[in-house]
């Protein structure tokens, strides 16, 4: 009974504790809060097709009910007749006024004699053609066939006439080259000559011995002829090229015509002009300098200044011989003025050749007199005219290779113009036999007459003026104001004979009960959208399910600001007959303006596509997999856009849509360890359960 006892007491105990112990663990329990964000996607896929879209400027306003309209000719003209009054009643069709229709009249009469004639034309082709038609036809083939055969002789004679010619020519050139061959040689013995002719006067040199003073004396004293020989030739050779201000303007009349051929020799003499300008100052100061000292060092520097400059002269009117050897010549410029010149700077060269031969040889004179205090006259006379041969002799094979070269540009010219000459006769030909086949033609049609041809021209032209005539009468009307509705003429601008072309704007008002008038206010935006002519859809709110069709009459370009908004006045008119609604003046109604629209493009729902990169693209599903494919659009409207290229009717596109966000809440309890732990724990810290929270739902 006690064991009894003991065991009630344990249990009550170990229940009491089980007691205990929950309601401190409910205490100390921690709640640990966990929100979970979901939002769903969905993809749906499309098949592509075509539709129509079309962008629009939405407005509302009111509309208005207009009482007059004002008609007027179509283009200005004379008046000829006014065929009502102010306030007359006039119905539908009636003529108002009549423009001065002799010009459309005559018009008339001359589409009907045109349309005769055109008849008159096909009554002939079925008369017998005349007999001198038909010997006239023959004689225009043998006309036409005798000149073909004087044609293929001139051809033929002028083939042989060049033949002939390029044979001569080249001829020409071959003993042309055969004279150079003898020129050269010409030259060699020239230069033979000379050479022994120096060598003749050297030993003479040796043995002729003149007093020093004298030689020197000599020397001295043609310091200033020297002088005066150069300076001439300088300002020769300036007045042609003109390199200084001197002999400046004095070229004007034939500058122009200086080497026209080959620029080149022109600069380059230029060069070398002003070369021995520079050379020629310097030698001036050389001279003036020299203190009559007898002393052959200094005789002979000055010496071979000046030979430097004759030979730098020499150079100098090569080139401009060469320079006017490529001028041209004119009225004003002749040939024999080019020869003149030639022949003179070609003197100067052979000059300063033989003045720097003369220098050569007395500077050598001076170099033997340095040493034996001996100087010998030389017979300057007989080198420089052995010189001169050489000269002359190099010149002329100078010119014989410009001859040659001549003779041979002769030649290709020669070829050239041949060519076309032929051709031309050729074509000459070729012409007459073009000639002879349409009067082959001709005399064919003549004796087949008439052909079916001719018979289909002439129809075809009898057809032609019965439609200038039908046109010409229909034309008529444009002369006439008719009336397009029964109604009252309030006022009229002209009377009869009135001129309007130097009037145009003038009218007749005739009072309108049926017109109808809406007009709306733009923005600057949607104002650059739109133009005269721009057509409408209007929906009346009287009548929402009947829109009618209007179209923009005319744009009032004054800005119109109201509380810092720019807007303009668009007026609009009524242009649907099916319309048979009643409206009346004040009844609102939605515009819509369509300002641009497509009919039978793709279009495709604005959801599908992506931007990237300043490109689009869109999710095209092909083979069960999604390719990303780049498209070009146009406009979006109403949630749809036009894919320019890209995609094809029958392509599917996947389209990924996003639903609502959820949230969930959840709690979570710590374990029993945790809990003893951290209530056991020597720290301070106190237990909670990890949340976490997606933002935003669902973390997409």
């Amino acid at each position: 009974m006690f064991k009894n006892f003991i065991s009630k007491i344990s249990v009550f105990y170990f229940v009491l504790w089980i007691l205990t112990s929950s309601g401190i663990y409910y205490y100390e329990f921690v709640k640990t809060s966990s929100t979970t964000s979901t939002s769903k996607t969905a993809s749906t896929t499309e098949a592509v097709s075509s539709g129509s879209i079309k962008d629009t400027v939405d407005a509302v306003w009111t509309a208005e009910l207009v009482d007059e309209q004002s008609l007027r000719f179509k283009w200005a003209w004379t008046v000829k007749s006014v065929l009502v009054k102010e306030w007359n009643k006039i119905k539908k069709w009636d003529v108002i006024a009549i423009l001065d229709d002799k010009d459309g009249q005559n018009s008339v009469e001359q589409a009907q004699i045109n349309l005769d004639n055109a008849k008159i034309a096909l009554k002939q082709l079925y008369d017998t053609p005349d007999q001198s038609k038909i010997m006239q036809a023959k004689n225009s083939i043998k006309s036409t066939q005798n000149s073909i055969t004087i044609a293929q002789k001139e051809l033929t004679n002028l083939q042989n006439s060049q033949a002939n010619d390029i044979v001569q020519q080249t001829k020409n050139i071959e003993t042309a080259k055969k004279d150079l061959i003898t020129l050269q040689s010409n030259l060699k013995t020239a230069q033979t000559d000379l050479a022994l002719t120096q060598k003749q006067q050297d030993n003479t040199l040796s043995n002729t011995i003149v007093n020093k003073s004298t030689t020197i004396k000599q020397v001295e004293d043609s310091f200033s002829a020297e002088l005066t020989s150069i300076s001439k030739i300088i300002e020769q050779s300036d007045y042609i090229l003109w390199v200084t201000e001197s002999n400046k303007y004095k070229n004007d009349y034939f500058e122009s015509y200086l080497w026209a051929k080959n620029t080149a020799y022109k600069t380059q003499a230029e060069t070398a002009l002003l070369k021995v300008i520079s050379e020629y100052n310097n030698l001036q100061i050389v001279v003036s300098n020299y203190d009559n000292s007898w002393d052959t060092t200094k005789l002979i520097s000055i010496l071979n200044s000046i030979a430097l400059v004759y030979k730098d002269l020499i150079t100098s009117t090569d080139l401009l011989y060469k320079t006017l050897t490529n001028s041209i010549v004119s009225s004003t410029f002749t040939d024999s003025d080019l020869e003149w010149k030639k022949s003179n700077i070609y003197s100067y060269e052979t000059t300063s050749q033989s003045k720097l031969n003369s220098i050569n040889s007395t500077i050598n004179s001076l170099s033997t007199l340095s040493d034996t205090n001996l100087i010998s006259e030389s017979n300057n006379n007989t080198l420089t005219s052995k010189q001169t041969s050489v000269n002359s002799a190099q010149l002329a094979i100078d010119k014989k290779l410009i001859d040659i070269d001549n003779l041979e540009k002769n030649l290709d010219e020669t070829m050239d113009s041949n060519a076309v000459n032929l051709q031309n006769k050729q074509d000459s030909r070729d012409n007459l036999e073009k000639t002879l086949e349409i009067n082959n033609e001709s005399y064919k049609e003549l004796i087949e007459w008439p052909t079916v041809e001719n018979v289909a021209k002439a129809n075809n032209s009898i057809a032609q003026s019965e439609i200038n005539l039908q046109n010409a009468v229909e034309k008529l009307d444009d002369y006439k104001l008719i009336a397009p509705f029964d109604w009252v003429v309030r006022k009229i601008d002209y009377m009869a004979w009135d001129n309007l072309a130097t009037d145009s704007d003038k009218y007749v008002y005739i009072e309108n009960p049926n017109l109808l008038q809406i007009t709306v206010n733009l923005d600057q935006v949607d104002i650059a959208k739109v133009s005269i002519g721009t057509k409408a859809t209007v929906t009346f709110d009287a009548y929402t399910t009947s829109p009618a069709n209007a179209v923009i009459t005319s744009i009032d370009t004054a800005p119109i600001t109201t509380s810092w908004v720019t807007s303009y006045k668009v007026t609009l008119i009524l242009d649907d007959k099916n319309f048979k609604k009643t409206v009346l003046s004040g009844m609102t109604a939605d515009v819509e303006l369509i300002v641009a629209e497509k009919n039978n493009v793709i279009v495709v729902p604005t959801e599908s596509l992506t931007s990237e990169n300043n490109k689009t693209y869109v999710n095209l599903e092909k083979n069960w997999r999604i390719i990303k494919t780049e498209v070009i659009i146009w406009i979006e409207v109403s949630g749809k856009t036009e894919i320019v290229s890209g995609l094809k009717v029958g392509d599917t596109i996947s389209i990924t849509t996003y639903t609502a966000s959820s949230s969930t809440d959840t709690t979570k309890s710590s374990s029993l360890l945790n809990l003893w732990w951290n209530r056991s724990s020597s720290s301070s810290r106190s237990s909670s359960s990890s949340s976490s929270q997606m933002w935003p739902p669902g973390g997409f």
